[in-house]
């Protein structure tokens, strides 16, 4: 009988016990939750003892390199902290469970017949022959912590904005994704499970119509589309803010941001992205120009936010304002408010019926998506470019450094056209995705997930920025109905996320919104006057900025793709 072949034959430890230096590629055995436990073997990266996931890098085991003070433990005896590309994992491994990797090793998954998992193994071979160095991986692992989110373990490559040439061929999607059932060990608890891809697409109570009063519905694969679209990569990811070539220094310690660890006690704040400046007294057309490529590079991650990895924002990252939330009373005090009628009873009351009633919701499996692993549907899934010709940016000033940069007309996050929403291939599914996003929106407020609130309305933006035309408008408005419900004031400081990207996404694009859905448009604001009077100040400041643009519906079209009319 053959001897029996495991994934470690034929693979070589070390000659000796060394020191390894961060940035440094080699195979590592490891227990894959994905897998059962079992153990497994992928390519790790070397990372610094202090970068990493909080959660990683405060539960040191014993042979890490202690917090404080240099290596007290004999090299072969060492732990070191590792990065797994393309699985979003982080590991403590010693040297007993660490391989030489060079030219001759064998990809031994193609030898277990494990696709696509062998795959991704040669992409991530590619990019280590290149040498790219300790920052490209760090780059590298923030990004995919911020598109994955801490627990999405999907496996695919995502990759530093710039380097996407590194790696041949198509990058793979969600759908590529492990699938196999993960247990609970409370020994490893930073493993989950990765959710199902498919998923029961929520029933809406009105078909959505066609924006323009289409009779058709419009694809987004047909040749109309075919021309790859040059839009500007701001800053990437579900954080919040970014400079378009931020400097971090070699040697000092990058920002490395999880998702909130208690999403139900922080309030996010939105900063939104100035009026379009023109750099020059005469406007350029959208065909007048071409956007130069941004460098995407880390800031905040989670969140989708900043730097795909995280939130893609141009804005200096704040902390959360702290504040009373009924969310942060434990049952007995909650109770409490319930049986004696104090002020936050009934709310109370709502949040207990909502959370029972929700099993019968079509948001129920999206937010069960969002608690297991970060994500929900409809998924992100990242770009070299949209694959549309439009919609454009344009040109504008940087209030804060005056060089120029590029935005689209309704970008209030300043995210660019790096994303696309899994399973998007007309306007009858973008419209059918932005309702959905509205339910799940109120869901989120309901039950105070802030960093869903967030999330929800990152999608959102996405859904304008990188889809034509503007098929976008009347769910985007419908979204605005259901998020103003009975709301009377309109400060911001008083808005959560999303409403208060709504009151400068509205005034921003509200000539094309008037162009394309004008009932319902002054629908909403007839609705609310004082959003109207919002809205219409904000408006006005724009025209104030940039006349040339604001005020030409024509180029505002053209830029969406709708020269022709």
């Amino acid at each position: 009988m053959a001897p029996r072949t495991y994934l470690t034959t034929d693979l070589r430890h070390l000659p000796k016990p060394r020191p390894l230096k961060p940035g440094e590629a080699l195979l590592v055995r490891y227990k894959n939750s994905l897998r059962q436990y079992k153990a497994d073997v992928w390519i790790g990266i070397v990372l610094p003892d202090k970068f990493g996931p909080s959660r990683h890098i405060n539960r040191r085991p014993v042979g890490a390199q202690p917090a404080e003070g240099p290596w007290k433990t004999h090299p072969k005896d060492r732990v070191y902290s590792i990065y797994l590309p393309g699985r979003n994992m982080y590991k403590w491994i010693g040297l007993q469970d660490i391989f030489v990797l060079n030219e001759k090793t064998p990809n031994v998954l193609r030898r277990a017949q494990r696709e696509p998992d062998s795959k991704i193994w040669d992409d991530i071979m590619e990019i280590v022959r290149t040498e790219p160095g300790l920052e490209f991986w760090k780059n590298m692992s923030l990004q995919e912590l911020g598109a994955k989110g801490k627990r999405g373990k999907g496996l695919r490559l995502v990759l530093p904005s710039g380097h996407e040439d590194l790696v041949s061929g198509e990058e793979s999607d969600d759908e590529k994704s492990e699938s196999e059932p993960e247990k609970e060990d409370k020994d490893e608890e930073d493993e989950h499970q990765e959710v199902p891809y498919d998923h029961v697409e929520p029933v809406t109570d009105v078909a959505p119509n066609p924006s323009n009063e289409q009779a058709t519905i419009r694809s987004f694969s047909d040749s109309r589309a075919a021309v790859p679209t040059q839009g500007v990569q701001l800053r990437q990811t579900l954080g919040l803010s970014q400079d378009a070539n931020p400097v971090v220094p070699a040697s000092e310690p990058i920002p490395f941001a999880d998702r909130e660890s208690s999403c139900l006690r922080t309030t996010r704040q939105f900063h939104p992205c100035p009026p379009l400046v023109p750099p020059t007294t005469s406007l350029q057309t959208p065909s007048q120009f071409i956007t130069p490529p941004t460098a995407m590079t880390q800031s905040t991650v989670p969140k989708v936010e900043n730097d795909i990895s995280p939130n893609i924002a141009d804005v200096v990252s704040q902390p959360p304002a702290p504040e009373f939330s009924i969310f942060d009373l434990t049952i007995s005090q909650a109770l409490k408010h319930v049986f004696l009628n104090q002020c936050e009873a009934a709310r109370i009351v709502d949040v207990f019926l909502g959370a029972a009633a929700l099993e019968k919701q079509p948001e129920y499996l999206h937010i069960r998506e969002y608690l297991a692993d970060g994500e929900f549907n409809p998924r992100l899934i990242t770009l070299k470019n949209s694959g549309f010709s439009h919609p454009t940016p344009f040109p504008t000033v940087d209030p804060d450094n005056k060089s120029t940069q590029f935005r689209l007309v309704g970008d209030q996050m300043g995210l660019g056209q790096n994303f696309k929403l899994h399973g998007v291939n007309n306007s009858l599914d973008l419209e059918t995705a932005i309702i959905s996003l509205g339910r799940v929106y109120l869901q989120a407020r309901r039950f105070g997930l802030i960093d869903l609130v967030y999330r929800v309305t990152f999608k959102l933006q996405v859904a304008w920025n990188c889809y034509p035309e503007l098929y976008q408008s009347k769910p985007i408005l419908g979204v605005a109905s259901l998020a103003f419900a009975g709301r009377t004031d309109f400060d911001e400081d008083g808005c959560d996320y999303l409403q208060a990207w709504l009151i400068h996404f509205i005034a921003e694009a509200s000539d094309l919104l008037i162009y394309s859905a004008n009932d319902q448009f002054w629908g909403l604001l007839r609705a609310h006057p004082k959003l109207q009077d919002k809205v219409l100040n904000l408006r006005t400041v724009a025209h104030i900025n940039n006349p040339e643009l604001y005020g030409n519906t024509i180029i505002l079209l053209e830029s969406r793709g709708l020269g022709n009319l």
